[in-house]
């Protein structure tokens, strides 16, 4: 039996996504009506009082019996200020709902650039934001549409990887991934899904329409494509690509098949080693048939036999995998390496700039900066405890081969002494900044003792400004 999910874009429903985002702190506290803002700094003030009575009860300022009662007599305060709280957000996430539902409802887009592609961001209409991730949330509840799992997919190839056993690796990407895809194809599945609700089915085809408006014709084909950067259209490649991967997977002798968004990663075990098979063909007869052209530059056929005399290294989703006769060591990837560096130096620079007009801060940020990059968190509010960071990005390394984070460690010692340059007074102790710097931040040590440290959404704000993006 099919179970309906409730797809409506409704304030109960908006409620839920409230809630979600302001946890992760994506909720824009200008978009809230000036009452609720009103509140929540008067619940703030009580709970202030509460730990004021508290610390005065544990000075022994006040007994235990006017300290309970004044307590509950707070408590009763927030709770009645919490009630009238939640009542003006439902009533403003009311008017929300009526106008996304409304017939003159639109999304429209602010367009960027991203490493020479054209980016598309919803507008800033506060409607548009609880729309789109409403509409996710149906997309991807309905078709069961989701990105792989990008730490099995290498704890496989891993595992294949250091079988000894002969085989045929295909790595290769799809040239402009997103800008591919065809628009009637993807429209098809869409519209005949008998599950989606003719309203997220509206909202998908203004979403497309509003892209194909915008679009720079002469750097993107007409009918072509999802806009890059808008959080749907994830799930909108992922649902036309399903059929794509059954394809690929349908390959004689594929024993692995992995795509991760555009990176593709195929394992071929042949009849025989003296197969001379040319299977990159069936490959690109299949992506040609979805309309899409694999990358040449990042396109690699490797052959992995017990006697192959020379090196074979193969990149893939950040690492380096290494063969030489067939035994296999793991490395970072020279462009993961040096994304490393380029936010070691952002970091540096920032501190170099903001330490003119407060050096403090700027010290304290650039610590931040350095722990985040050379130590391990946990993703906010995240439901499956997921960790990110030296060790938990990158745990295909191995102990006894950290030369990836060896080279990261002699380039933030050469930073140190080469490019910290303090705005500051005379008197400040440049030097002794330095070594506590080589002291405190070492990336090997950070993965080794799996570092783990804990931020607050307003730290982890403060530390991503300027650039510098720590995602990995």
């Amino acid at each position: 039996m099919t179970i309906m999910i409730d797809q409506s874009f409704s304030a109960e429903n908006f409620e839920k996504i409230f809630n979600i985002e302001n946890r992760k702190g994506n909720i824009n506290k200008d978009t809230l009506p000036a009452e609720y803002i009103t509140l929540l700094v008067r619940i703030k003030e009580i709970r202030e009082n509460i730990n004021e009575l508290r610390d005065k009860y544990r000075r022994e300022e006040i007994s235990k019996d006017d300290f309970l009662k004044e307590r509950d007599a707070q408590n009763d305060k927030i709770k009645k200020l919490q009630s009238e709280k939640e009542t003006i957000l439902y009533e403003n996430l009311k008017k929300i709902s009526e106008e996304v539902n409304s017939s003159k409802f639109r999304f429209d887009f602010n367009v960027g650039d991203h490493n020479g592609k054209p980016t598309y961001e919803i507008g800033n209409n506060v409607a548009q934001f609880y729309a789109i991730k409403q509409l996710q949330y149906n997309i991807r509840k309905t078709f069961k549409v989701k990105q792989a799992d990008r730490y099995r997919i290498l704890k496989q190839i891993k595992l294949l990887l250091s079988d000894g056993f002969p085989k045929i690796v295909i790595r290769t990407d799809i040239e402009s991934f997103y800008e591919s895809i065809p628009q009637n194809k993807l429209l098809n599945k869409v519209l005949d899904s008998t599950l989606l609700t003719h309203k997220s089915k509206q909202f998908i085809s203004n979403i497309i329409t509003e892209y194909e408006k915008l679009k720079d014709k002469s750097l993107e084909r007409s009918g072509y494509g999802v806009p890059r950067g808008v959080g749907i259209s994830a799930y909108l490649s992922e649902l036309y690509m399903s059929d794509f991967d059954r394809d690929l997977k349908s390959i004689a002798y594929v024993t692995f098949y992995a795509r991760y968004v555009d990176d593709i990663f195929i394992i071929i075990t042949p009849p025989s080693k003296t197969d001379d098979t040319d299977y990159q063909k069936p490959v690109e007869n299949i992506c040609t048939k979805f309309g899409l052209t694999m990358k040449v530059a990042k396109t690699k056929v490797v052959k992995v036999m017990e006697t192959t005399p020379k090196q074979i290294t193969i990149d893939y989703l950040g690492y380096s995998f290494v063969l030489n006769q067939c035994k296999l060591t793991i490395n970072l990837t020279r462009s993961k390496t040096e994304k490393y560096k380029d936010r070691i130096i952002k970091a540096f620079d920032c501190y170099n700039t903001e330490s003119k007009y407060n050096e403090r801060r700027a010290r304290k940020l650039l610590f931040d900066r350095l722990r985040f990059l050379c130590g391990n968190t946990k993703l906010l509010n995240s439901k499956e405890g997921i960790k990110v960071g030296v060790y938990y990005s990158n745990s295909l390394l191995e102990e006894s081969n950290l030369s990836s984070l060896k080279t990261l460690n002699c380039f933030l010692m050469r930073m140190v002494y080469t490019n910290l340059k303090p705005h500051c007074e005379y008197s400040f102790d440049v030097n002794k900044l330095k070594k506590q710097i080589v002291r405190r931040f070492d990336f090997c040590n950070g993965f080794k003792q799996k570092r783990f440290h804990n931020y607050t959404a307003k730290e982890l704000i403060e530390i991503k400004k300027r650039g510098l993006d720590y995602e990995f």
